[in-house]
């Protein structure tokens, strides 16, 4: 994708250039530091270009060798994007030039990394201090990740300066790249199921009532959603452990197939959490989760019955953070964007 192109994108994403930087920040924090400590290199060496290049070898190379050759020569014909949008969104669509496109704004993996940061740091609070005052931490990361999604991303990350080991740390690098990976093949399998070109067509030859033509594009934009959902987690198991071993991960476990998963988990607590939320082109999370766990997934009963202790931890201590925003956790402090323990 050259300059013109991406300029071009941009206008179609965003009215214009110049209105997707106020989507853009310098402050990738969570993110960066968790790529480098994965690269092992200092965070103030870290720069874009290596992680552009971890996402080719972790994520694209992979996809692109778990498919057949006709789908790996359209996918590679297709231009992809990272977008240095804050925003929670990605996009199979039609560029100015009438090619497919696939765009993916960063917003999604930054997010994604702090929730994942935010649970790990919880359970170190909760060894230490006790159930509430973990409790009271994850509801005021759940706060702000509402507030993060109602403004378009145009939020201040807060710092969870929590010593977490390189372990914890390693276990949200491989969360977000599964996320990131599902996601990406999400994208990929809309191309490869011809929604991208083929849905404008078929919706306009439905007549010429408005009303009728609406309500037959969300109908069919939620059919390709779950059929692109299913495509993609059959890519991702095949995909998974070629990126696995890349990172030199040499013995793979149940828990792999979690990060797509625990990723619906996050987008059902937001969703839970908006007032009159009702789904429009996607179906609502809890139903996507749920199609993968019947239909792909090979989780035993026992990472079931822990995802189902996620998502209810999660309904509920969400609904707290919206009750009562300002909530501290006992023994804790969060001031200037940033949490510490009380008298270090």
């Amino acid at each position: 994708m050259d300059e013109h192109e991406y300029a071009a994108l941009l206008r179609k994403l965003y009215g214009s250039p110049e209105a997707a930087e106020h989507h853009n920040s310098p402050e990738d924090q969570q993110w960066r530091r968790l790529r480098a400590l994965q690269l092992g290199v200092e965070y103030e060496d870290f720069d874009h270009g290596q992680a552009l290049e971890l996402q080719r070898s972790l994520i694209l190379e992979p996809l692109l060798d778990a498919m057949n050759d006709d789908a790996r020569e359209l996918i590679t014909k297709t231009p992809i994007a990272w977008i240095s949008s804050r925003t929670l969104n990605a996009h199979a669509m039609v560029a100015p030039n009438g090619r497919p496109v696939i765009v993916m704004n960063q917003g999604i993996r930054s997010l994604f990394s702090f929730w994942i940061e935010a649970l790990n740091s919880s359970e170190l609070i909760r060894k230490d201090k006790g159930n509430q005052a973990a409790d009271r931490f994850l509801g005021e990361a759940y706060c702000f990740i509402m507030n993060y999604t109602s403004n378009n991303g145009m939020e201040t990350y807060p710092k969870l300066f929590l010593a977490l080991d390189p372990r914890e740390l390693a276990v949200g690098v491989v969360l977000t790249h599964q996320v990131e990976m599902f996601i990406m093949a999400h994208e990929m399998a809309h191309v490869l199921l011809g929604h991208v070109v083929d849905t404008p067509t078929h919706v306009a030859s439905l007549g010429d009532d408005p009303r009728a033509e609406d309500a037959a594009y969300l109908e069919l934009s939620r059919e390709q959603e779950l059929a692109a959902d299913e495509l993609a987690y059959a890519l991702y198991l095949r995909a998974w452990p070629i990126s696995a071993r890349v990172m030199g991960r040499r013995k793979l476990t149940t828990g792999d197939t979690l990060g797509p998963l625990n990723y619906f988990l996050l987008l059902a607590v937001i969703e839970k959490n908006i007032e009159n939320f009702k789904p429009t082109t996607h179906p609502p999370a809890t139903e996507r989760l749920l199609v993968l766990l019947g239909r792909f997934s090979p989780l035993k009963g026992s990472w079931r019955r822990g995802l189902r202790r996620t998502y209810n931890s999660a309904m509920r201590l969400g609904v707290i953070a919206l009750a009562s925003p300002d909530l501290r956790a006992e023994g804790l402090e969060f001031t200037e964007n940033r949490w510490y323990v009380k008298g270090e």
